[in-house]
């Protein structure tokens, strides 16, 4: 797989519960090329990366990849989101910031919705900063839209320093068209619509960045956002360099599928699409959004996932979702974050 990526510099970031699959086959074919370095396998650069988190600086690949134009992270183990609890904004507050700093697009997709009759729009934003590290992609994971990544997308722009930054909400996800009347479900046809419309974006990006110094943007992914990145630097292997390096964050190679294995799980979902039920829940799952985002969340633990194990971002999150629910999105529905996969999007999880 990684001999396939020798055009990209990647960084893989273990971290999270739905990478444990992928974690337990313990080796890789390699080695695995970072920059200069050689690895025998991701293990050895997941321990490099940790043991510079130890050493109070957190590991950026951007320094790997152009190391006479850019410098690691500087936030230390006690600034970091990864670690501290305080959420780090700007003085007028994160919405404002937002609201103030993004510009948003939309393009048609190519594939349409599935009960709807009507097209699909995706929607990205863009963050204009004045640092001059280099341009940078967000690629959000499954359910996850821009807006709850706020922090992540000011401390990147402003923080440090790169900029543009540019972000898509997947179909079926944050401002993006919905592809069910019922637009709280997580639906999907085909894993080949999630990386066409990627294809699609990164287009325009390029396009929009075609006449700065460097066109070519670095990538960062969390979950399924890595699935669909992956897939699409796979599709252009020999091509010229799509991105100047990729940071996958628990990139979702393999889901845990709790209390199933995961090919009974497979199985589950492909028999119930066969039996006409592919836009239901698989067995398990489907909560509704009162169940997902309570009104009183308590301390938030029951809901901390591979996005946050701080509570005050846990917490954020929950609040926003709610606020947003009755928000009217510009694709149409109403509500900015979603639940559960369908057995449609659960049988292309692989």
């Amino acid at each position: 797989f990684f001999a396939k990526m020798n055009k990209v510099n990647v960084l893989c970031l273990l971290c999270a519960p739905h990478a444990a699959a992928f974690a337990s086959s313990k080796t890789l074919p390699g080695p695995v090329q970072l920059g200069t370095v050689s690895q025998p396998n991701i293990y050895a650069l997941y321990e490099e990366y940790l043991n510079a988190a130890g050493n109070q600086t957190f590991y950026s690949i951007m320094a790997r990849s152009d190391p006479n134009k850019s410098r690691p992270f500087s936030i230390t183990a006690s600034e970091s989101h990864l670690s501290a609890d305080v959420i780090k904004a700007p003085p007028e507050g994160l919405s404002a910031w937002w609201s103030n700093t993004s510009t948003m697009s939309s393009f048609q997709s190519k594939h349409g919705d599935d009960e709807l009759g009507s097209a699909v729009w995706i929607y990205y934003y863009k963050f204009t900063g004045t640092g001059t590290r280099g341009a940078v992609i967000y690629v959000p994971g499954h359910t996850e839209a821009c807006l709850k990544h706020a922090e992540f997308i000011y401390q990147t722009v402003v923080l440090e320093g790169f900029s543009p930054l540019y972000c898509i909400d997947h179909r079926s996800q944050g401002a993006s068209g919905r592809l069910l009347v019922d637009s709280f479900k997580s639906h999907g046809k085909a894993d080949t619509h999630l990386v066409d419309d990627f294809a699609d974006f990164v287009k325009r990006v390029k396009e929009d960045l075609s006449d700065k110094p460097s066109s070519v943007p670095y990538v960062m992914c969390h979950s399924m956002g890595c699935a669909v990145t992956l897939r699409h630097l796979l599709n252009r292997c020999g091509d010229s360099a799509q991105f100047r390096a990729v940071v996958m964050n628990s990139p979702l190679l393999r889901p845990v599928t709790t209390p199933f294995p995961y090919a009974v799980a497979v199985g589950i979902s492909t028999a119930l699409v066969a039996a006409g039920q592919g836009k239901e829940h698989p067995p398990t799952l489907g909560s509704t959004f009162e169940e997902t985002f309570p009104a009183d969340p308590g301390d938030c633990v029951d809901v901390v996932s591979s996005s946050t194990s701080s509570k005050a971002r846990c917490l954020a999150s929950h609040a926003l979702c709610r606020q947003q629910q009755s928000v009217l999105q510009p694709a149409g529905h109403t509500g900015l974050c979603i639940g559960d996969a369908t057995n449609q999007k659960a049988e292309f999880a692989d």
